[in-house]
C-alpha cells in the first residue's frame, strides 16, 4: 500500500528463507509434507505456513517468488546465482513479471478512493471491516488484510462500489471530532 502511495512500480514479492518441508500448493495455499521432529522448528514451520497463505492473499495479484532456507548466508556470485535460481527458476530476472497496480490510491474532492483490482465478483458478497489502520476485505473463502498507510488510517471506510473489475472504496473526512 505504502509503495502504491508513492506510484512506486511493484512487479512481484520476494519470500525467501522458507524452512524444509513446507510446500507451496497455489499462490496462497501452503502446506507442512514434513514436520520437523523437534518441537520447536515444528512450531516455526506451522507459523511460517499460516504466513506464507497470507502473504498470497495480502499480495494479490503480484507473482509470490519464493526461495528456500539455504544454510549458508548467500554471499559471493555462487550463492546469488543458487539463490536467483531458487526464486526465478527459468523465469529471466530482468522480465518485468506484473504491469499495473495490485492498489491505488486517488483523490477524489476531499475524499480518498482506494482501488483494488477484483475482476468477477460481485459487491454483494464482498465483506469489510475497518479496525484501527486495516481493512479486512472477505469473498467467500478470499481474505485479504491490507494495511493502511496514515492518510486512510486515520479516516472511516465509506461507500464501496464495483467499477470495470475494480473494488472502490471511499475514504471521506471524519466529521469533526469523530475519529476513525
Amino acid at each position: 500500500t505504502y509503495l502504491s502511495l508513492f506510484n512506486y512500480p511493484v512487479d512481484a514479492v520476494v519470500v525467501n528463507r522458507i524452512l524444509p518441508g513446507i510446500v507451496s500448493r497455489s499462490v496462497d495455499e501452503a502446506v507442512l509434507t514434513e514436520p520437523s521432529s523437534d518441537p520447536y522448528l515444528r512450531h516455526l514451520q506451522e507459523i511460517q505456513v499460516r504466513y506464507l497463505a497470507e502473504i498470497g492473499r495480502d499480495f494479490y495479484p503480484l507473482p509470490i517468488l519464493r526461495s528456500q532456507w539455504f544454510d549458508k548466508e548467500m554471499i559471493g556470485l555462487q550463492r546469488l546465482e543458487a539463490l536467483a535460481g531458487s526464486l526465478f527458476g527459468e523465469t529471466d530476472p530482468g522480465q518485468v513479471l506484473f504491469v499495473g497496480q495490485a492498489q491505488e490510491i486517488l483523490e477524489d474532492g476531499e475524499d480518498y478512493v482506494l482501488q483494488l483490482p477484483l475482476p468477477h465478483v460481485e459487491l454483494n458478497k464482498v465483506k469489510m471491516t475497518k479496525r484501527g489502520d486495516e481493512l479486512f476485505i472477505s469473498i467467500g473463502n478470499f481474505k485479504r488484510e491490507l494495511l493502511l498507510p496514515n492518510v486512510l488510517a486515520q479516516r472511516s471506510a465509506g461507500n464501496a462500489i464495483f467499477n470495470n473489475g475494480m473494488l472502490q472504496v471511499r475514504f471521506p473526512p471524519n466529521p469533526v471530532g469523530a475519529s476513525a
